[in-house]
C-alpha cells in the first residue's frame, strides 16, 4: 500500500514538473518558428492525456480534485479549456446522478461548481478552437436546463414539507378537539336511538348550526310535528346535513372544535340517510 502510494506521488510529482516546464516554454513559444509552438501545445495535449489516463480509475471526486490541479499548472492554450471542458462535464454527470436519486441539493452543488468550471473555459476561449466555444455553449444550455429542473424539484419538496407539516398541526388540533369533545360525542350517541325527526329537533336544539341565517333553520317544533312521512324525514335529514356539512363551516371564525363536532353530526345525518335509501 505504502509503495503505491509513493510510486503515485512520484508520477504526480513528474506530471506537475512537465506542466510548469510546459508553462515555461510556452510564454518563448513566439520567439521560436512556429511549428515549434504547434508542437508544444500537441505536447501539452499528450500529457493532459497521460493524466487523464493514469487517473482513469479513481474515482470521480479524485480525478476532478487531480484535473483541478493539474489545470492550474498548464499554460494559457487550448489544452487547458479542455481540461476545464472535462471537469465541467464530469460535475454536470455527478449532477444528474444526484438528481435521479432526486438528492436535489447535491446536484444543485454540483451544477453550480460546473457553471463555475464553465466559466474558467469561456475565459480561455477567444482564441482557442472554435468547437470549443460550442461545446462550452451547449454544455451551459444543459447546465441551466438542469438547474431549473431541481429548483422545481425543490420547490415540490418544500411545499410537500410545509404540507405534512400542516397536516400534522391539524391533525393534532383534530384529536385535542376530539378529547374536549368527548361528552357530547356520547350524548350524540345517545341521541341516536330515538326516531329521526326527534334525534334531528335534539341536533338542532343542542347544537345549532353556526355561520347559518337563523331563519333557514326549521323550527323544531313544526319540523317534528310535519315529518312524519317517510319522505318528509328524509328531506329534514337532507336539510340537516346541509346546515351541519363540516364544508359549510368557516375553521378561521368558529374553531376547530366545532369544525370536528360537524363532522361527527354530519356522519350521524349521512348513516341515517342511508338507512332512507335502501
Amino acid at each position: 500500500m505504502n509503495a503505491c502510494s509513493d510510486e503515485r506521488k512520484v508520477i504526480h510529482a513528474y506530471f506537475k514538473a512537465a506542466l510548469q516546464h510546459f508553462g515555461t516554454a510556452y510564454t518563448k513559444r513566439n520567439c521560436m518558428v512556429e511549428e515549434w509552438g504547434k508542437h508544444l501545445e500537441r505536447s501539452i495535449k499528450e500529457c493532459l492525456d497521460d493524466i487523464k489516463t493514469w487517473i482513469a480509475p479513481r474515482n470521480d471526486e479524485d480525478r476532478i480534485t487531480a484535473l483541478k490541479e493539474y489545470v492550474g499548472y498548464m499554460p494559457e492554450c487550448d489544452a487547458k479549456v479542455s481540461c476545464y471542458l472535462r471537469i465541467a462535464n464530469m460535475y454536470f454527470r455527478k449532477g444528474k446522478d444526484a438528481l435521479e436519486h432526486q438528492e436535489y441539493k447535491s446536484c444543485q452543488g454540483y451544477m453550480d461548481e460546473c457553471s463555475t468550471t464553465l466559466t474558467e473555459a469561456k475565459k480561455r476561449c477567444t482564441c482557442s478552437d472554435s468547437s470549443f466555444k460550442v461545446n462550452v455553449t451547449d454544455l451551459e444550455k444543459d447546465v441551466q436546463y438542469q438547474k431549473e429542473v431541481v429548483q422545481k424539484c425543490l420547490s415540490k419538496v418544500k411545499d410537500g414539507q410545509a404540507r405534512r407539516k400542516k397536516e400534522k398541526k391539524e391533525d393534532l388540533e383534530k384529536k385535542i378537539a376530539k378529547d374536549q369533545l368527548q361528552g357530547d360525542l356520547k350524548k350524540l350517541e345517545s341521541l341516536r336511538k330515538l326516531p329521526v325527526d326527534k334525534f334531528v329537533e335534539r341536533v338542532y336544539k343542542q347544537w345549532p348550526p353556526k355561520g347559518i341565517d337563523e331563519s333557514k333553520i326549521p323550527c323544531t317544533s313544526s319540523s317534528s310535528s310535519s315529518s312524519s312521512s317517510k319522505g318528509s324525514k328524509r328531506k329534514l335529514l337532507i336539510r340537516a346535513i346541509s346546515h351541519y356539512h363540516p364544508d359549510k363551516v368557516d375553521k378561521s371564525v368558529h374553531g376547530v372544535k366545532w369544525h370536528v363536532f360537524s363532522v361527527e353530526i354530519t356522519k350521524c345525518l349521512t348513516l341515517l340517510l342511508a338507512d332512507f335509501n335502501t
